[in-house]
């Protein structure tokens, strides 16, 4: 099968808002306007109005129905240009294998079964995938380290993109003057993400409550294991819980900073969200959070927690604007269109 022999495209994933799942939607209607035919898979049932695409629903995710689902897909198209597969249809990628150009597997955690059977069982979607894609350099490291058999040059990066307009749209945030009055007497930082051990929840409270600073309030939102460790007469942490996506925005649009302490992180999705709402991140080295950031220049990395509260308490006004815009320049990096473009590329051109 060469190139130019068919151009007909499988896309599995879910119809939501999620921008990391949108943003396959987005790519499927880029391969409709140059073309290609386009067989979006959804493991939901929403409709999506005006699309002009071929949708079809899988609905059982019982593995011999899901089987029997995909079979008879294969059955009806008999070949396929590129077939994407992401969440549990990944499984699937021994049935598109010898039916497609190109089974792309696209691996978003880094939380892999340490049980020997459980990690063989995981590592046959990947000996049935032409290319991997994964969402970060920190995960190609993973995927090498633990899944040996994968040489490097088999997988590929896409950091995930977000609808920088779409999402700036979607909140309102505090003026110059109303920032400056608040930074001269409180700086807000958040933390956004679930109370857990892998999220570094423990080394943040540790660390913030030893720091002790009075120019420092720290807001939660997440929910979690460790959700007993807040103090409950600390005034200067206040807890929200769990909040809904849209809160969890305008929340971060009325702090100064957010902060990832994770002690692994796949991506960090949360990062690329609170720039485009404007509030600077300091994020832990050598996850895969860190490389969305260029260090001083559009947030800060760091080793221990403390550093990070060092930084910003003893941060001018000054300085933080000049950090801030840096942001609202660095985040357009990040917009669903660039991330589009370079995977139609990496189909296209294969």
């Amino acid at each position: 099968m060469t190139k130019n022999d068919l151009r007909k495209i499988v896309i599995v994933n879910t119809i939501n808002d999620v921008p990391s799942n949108r943003q396959y939607f987005l790519l499927s209607q880029k391969l409709l306007e140059k073309g290609f035919e386009v067989i979006y898979i959804t493991d939901n049932s929403k409709v999506i109005a005006d699309y002009k695409g071929r949708i079809e629903y899988w609905k059982s995710k019982n593995f011999f129905k899901s089987f029997l689902f995909f079979v008879s897909i294969i059955l009806k198209e008999k070949k396929f240009d590129s077939v994407i597969l992401n969440f549990r249809a990944t499984n699937f990628s021994f049935l598109f294998y010898f039916f497609s150009r190109k089974v792309i597997v696209i691996s978003q955690s880094d939380f892999f079964p340490n049980n020997f059977f459980s990690k063989i069982k995981s590592s046959l979607k990947f000996l049935f995938a032409h290319e991997v894609v994964t969402i970060s350099n920190y995960m190609k490291e993973k995927l090498v380290s633990k899944f040996y058999f994968i040489p490097k040059n088999k997988i590929s990066v896409f950091h995930n993109s977000i609808e920088v307009k779409k999402f700036e749209s979607s909140f309102s945030k505090p003026t110059v003057e109303n920032f400056k009055l608040d930074f001269s007497t409180t700086k807000r930082l958040v933390f956004v993400g679930n109370l857990e051990y892998h999220k570094g929840f423990d080394l943040l409270m540790t660390s913030f409550i030893k720091y002790n600073s009075k120019k420092i309030q720290l807001k939660i939102i997440g929910d979690g294991q460790l959700k007993s460790i807040i103090p409950l007469n600390n005034e200067n942490i206040i807890y929200l819980g769990r909040l809904s996506h849209q809160k969890v925005i305008d929340e971060m649009a009325q702090n100064h900073f957010i902060i990832l302490p994770s002690r692994k992180e796949a991506f960090g999705q949360v990062i690329i969200e609170a720039m485009t709402v404007g509030a600077v991140p300091l994020i832990a080295k050598n996850i895969g959070a860190s490389e969305l950031i260029h260090n001083f220049q559009s947030g800060f990395l760091f080793d221990d927690v403390s550093e990070a509260l060092d930084f910003i308490d003893k941060m001018s006004f000054e300085q933080y604007l000049k950090l801030n815009g840096n942001v609202t320049i660095h985040k357009n990096n990040f917009d669903s269109t660039h991330w589009v473009n370079q995977y139609y590329e990496f189909i296209a051109n294969y």
